[in-house]
């Protein structure tokens, strides 16, 4: 299944495109030399692509992609996973989480993805539960207290049919 959210419409992207990118074609102009924008883009890209990371978990493997590096792949079996880390975001994150990997009691880089919601991290941690991988306590109840859509469907049926 692949865990991706929104993709172009996150809090990432926008500020990147709203502030950032005329930021930078701004002061390029204003100081009218191209080499600051050619310097600063990919330096400015690459800072904003921390937090672009989405994940795939099929029968065998936990894959973590960046949609702005799209080169980037990083593959763990979910056999040698021995539990899944969720953790608070750090300041100024756009991410409401992080994700660490742990195998052979090492922790992997906590993997951020802006274009998550809470409800798209519960869901990730349903499917973790279905491959037997534990996470963190209070990881899931962190996420609990947002419902999915398809929970908030049943619950309307529910009362209608009562």
């Amino acid at each position: 299944m692949i865990h991706s959210g929104n993709k172009l419409i996150n809090l990432n992207t926008i500020f990147y495109c709203v502030f950032m990118f005329p930021f930078l074609i701004f002061q390029s102009i204003k100081m009218n030399d191209i080499n600051f924008f050619l310097l600063s883009f990919p330096f400015m890209y690459l800072l904003f692509t921390i937090e672009t990371s989405y994940f795939i978990i099929d029968d065998d493997f936990f894959v973590v992609k960046y949609y702005s590096l799209p080169f980037v792949r990083i593959k763990y079996k979910l056999s040698e996973i021995e539990s899944i880390v969720i953790l608070k975001t750090l300041y100024r994150s756009f991410s409401q989480a992080q994700l660490q990997v742990k195998i052979h009691n090492k922790k992997s880089i906590a993997f951020r993805s802006a274009c998550l919601k809470k409800k798209d991290w519960r869901i990730l941690l349903d499917d973790f539960r279905t491959h037997n991988i534990s996470f963190n306590e209070g990881s899931y109840d962190y996420f609990k207290k947002i419902k999915t859509y398809r929970e908030i469907q049943e619950e309307k049926r529910f009362e209608q049919n009562n």
